[in-house]
């Protein structure tokens, strides 16, 4: 037990003498001074700390080491607009999307899922399968060709194609199709347009403000007037293709052809109206077209062949 010494007595645990007014009894009737006790009883966590822990807080600032106490904050991956058109020339050219070239159709398709597209949106434009160089015939109507929309006359799916062959080395996109869907993801269209006159020379006009010089009987629309032009070329879904094709029209009797031969074309890439202006498709005239359907609404037949470079 404690010696005591009348106003003064002695811990038990550490035997310095404190005033009995500062000494804590526990409950075996012994005294603590402050300290010892809360480091028998109560055994605070900070008191078992090292010297050197406590040190940490012996500082004049009021928060020592503020790099101590704040979470580290991990920056989030932007979604911004300006982001996603910084990232646009390493995206996958198989996830980005494509307005259908049929012009009553304005809905955006994929690349890998344009075929699917016109089978199933589009079942009235016949699709055909071929080889390279191989020469396709079918035929249109030059009246059903409208002069604000272009028509999509043929679906073509080549059968023979590598496409390790038709992209160029120094492509910019990145072409990660799926292996089992190689064969069918090069699609050609067979497109058409009428354009009018006034609009090969001011490609930029505003097509309803061309119309509105025209007769406003729409049967009337279906002859052509002088100047006026009907375009065909082909497109494919993918851009930078080392295709050509060959296009040709003529009468029914062949005493009238018309042929050409370009590089291939991508879908949204080219205005008809600068098409025509710069020649790069097959141009029938007014007075071809006439000839071709002999007055009437008679088929035109068309000859297709696409090629590699």
């Amino acid at each position: 037990m404690s010696q005591s010494y009348e106003n003064y007595d002695n811990c038990e645990s550490c035997g310095n003498m404190f005033e009995k007014l500062c000494l804590l009894e526990s409950k075996d009737k012994n005294y603590y001074c402050m300290d010892c006790f809360k480091r028998k009883f109560t055994k605070d966590k900070y008191s078992e700390k090292p010297r050197k822990m406590a040190m940490f807080f012996k500082n004049n600032r009021f928060i020592p080491n503020p790099e101590h106490h704040v979470e580290k904050i991990v920056p989030k991956k932007s979604t911004s607009v300006l982001s996603m058109k910084k990232s646009c020339s390493t995206m996958s050219l198989s996830k980005r999307p494509l307005q259908c070239p049929h012009g009553v159709c304005s809905r955006f398709v994929s690349i890998t899922t344009l075929s699917s597209h016109f089978k199933y949106e589009h079942p009235m434009i016949q699709q055909s399968n071929s080889p390279l160089d191989n020469r396709m015939s079918m035929s249109f109507t030059p009246t059903e060709i409208r002069y604000d929309l272009t028509t999509c006359l043929r679906v073509i799916t080549i059968t023979d194609l590598d496409l390790n062959n038709i992209i160029p080395n120094n492509s910019k996109y990145d072409f990660n199709f799926p292996k089992e869907l190689d064969s069918s993801i090069p699609v050609f269209f067979l497109l058409a347009r009428r354009i009018p006159a006034y609009h090969i020379k001011n490609p930029d006009e505003n097509i309803h403000d061309i119309l509105e010089s025209y007769e406003d009987d729409e049967k009337k629309l279906d002859f052509f007037k002088a100047g006026d032009k009907i375009i065909l070329w082909i497109a494919c879904n993918i851009p930078g293709a080392k295709l050509s094709y060959t296009i040709a029209a003529s009468t029914i009797s062949n005493d009238i052809r018309l042929k050409y031969y370009g590089p291939l074309l991508s879908i949204s890439n080219h205005s008809p109206a600068e098409l025509c202006k710069t020649a790069n498709c097959l141009i029938i005239s007014h007075w071809h077209c006439y000839k071709f359907i002999g007055g009437g609404a008679r088929d035109v037949p068309v000859d297709v062949v696409i090629h590699e470079d």
